[in-house]
């Protein structure tokens, strides 16, 4: 257990901040490269690059927002489990977690085709840009199952308040994306390939360090042996887990939907505009990124309070 939690804890601000401060350090570092990536096919001779990345970036914020329930809901349960100082059920919870990700990025693979074509539809850009947008997606869109599993392994480190952790790996891919991108695009001269590849390629790493975490911390034999019973694949098990995080699809989806009008209305009034928006957005990130923090800490010390079913304390942090 991280730290003691009762009803009357003498330092609530300061367990807010242990949990906070490092995942809005790792928040931020995500808009953070927007800007980098943003800077970098700026720079470019037409505008229209910039508007590319515009509508190739807004398509993996909603392919990949709409899994950002894997983060919240695992965050959730797995809090619970901590709490309750069940670590056979925060496994449990963790690796349906990491196979529900596979599972999904599998499905994203697989459906790539219309899953893009209906997007583009959606956000419907002048032809330029949609040529080089989906140049960018189809190379970045084989990173699938290393953000998925980033995703999750973060939702499971700030759940046990490893926050620190998660800024490591949140770090990891967000300064690497940059200094690739700067360099494959600036420097070589590869242009929207460069850019795909860069955040490819920092994805993987990134992912591969979240997994090493998470064997170290959760144990490679004991994940195994989870897997390996047979009571652990009963489908009602998964169907619960789905069904916790059915809500949150729903309200990201919304979310997300807004912001396709936005993107929509900008292509709808040429490169310039769209690109201007593009710079914009990014110091929206930067705000809303940010205060996300805030959510993971309350996130996990409700989870922690309901697991050890510490009413009042509950009450305090809902209040």
């Amino acid at each position: 257990m991280s730290g003691s939690l009762t009803a009357r804890d003498p330092h609530p601000n300061r367990r807010i901040w242990r949990i906070a401060a490092p995942a809005i350090a790792a928040n931020i570092s995500g808009p953070l490269v927007g800007v980098v990536d943003t800077w970098a096919l700026g720079h470019l001779p037409d505008p229209a690059y910039l508007a590319a990345i515009a509508v190739g970036a807004f398509i993996f914020h909603f392919v990949y927002w709409s899994f950002g329930f894997l983060r919240m809901g695992t965050t959730g349960l797995v809090a619970q489990a901590h709490g309750a100082g069940d670590e056979a059920r925060l496994l449990r919870i963790v690796l349906r977690s990491l196979i529900l990700g596979l599972g999904f990025a599998g499905a994203v693979l697989v459906l790539q085709t219309p899953i893009l074509h209906g997007l583009f539809a959606l956000l419907n850009p002048e032809a330029l840009e949609a040529e080089l947008a989906l140049r960018y997606c189809l190379i970045r869109i084989w990173a699938a199952p290393a953000i998925l599993l980033r995703v999750t392994v973060i939702g499971y480190l700030v759940g046990i308040q490893r926050t620190r952790l998660a800024l490591l790996i949140e770090l990891m891919l967000n300064l690497g994306n940059a200094a690739l991108t700067v360099y494959l695009v600036n420097v070589l001269g590869f242009g929207m390939e460069g850019a795909a590849f860069a955040s490819l390629a920092a994805e993987v790493v990134a992912a591969a360090l979240a997994v090493f975490v998470a064997m170290r911390l959760l144990g490679g034999p004991a994940l195994l042996s989870a897997a390996k019973d047979r009571a652990f694949w009963h489908l009602s098990a998964f169907a619960k887990l789905m069904s916790v995080n059915g809500f949150i699809f729903m309200r990201t989806l919304f979310l997300l939907l807004a912001f396709a009008l936005l993107w929509r209305n900008s292509a709808a009034l040429g490169s310039t505009v769209l690109s201007t928006n593009q710079v914009l957005i990014q110091f929206l990130m930067l705000t809303s990124f940010g205060l996300d923090g805030i959510a993971y800490a309350a996130e996990a010390l409700v989870g922690m309070a309901v697991g050890r079913m510490i009413r009042r304390f509950y009450a305090r942090w809902c209040a």
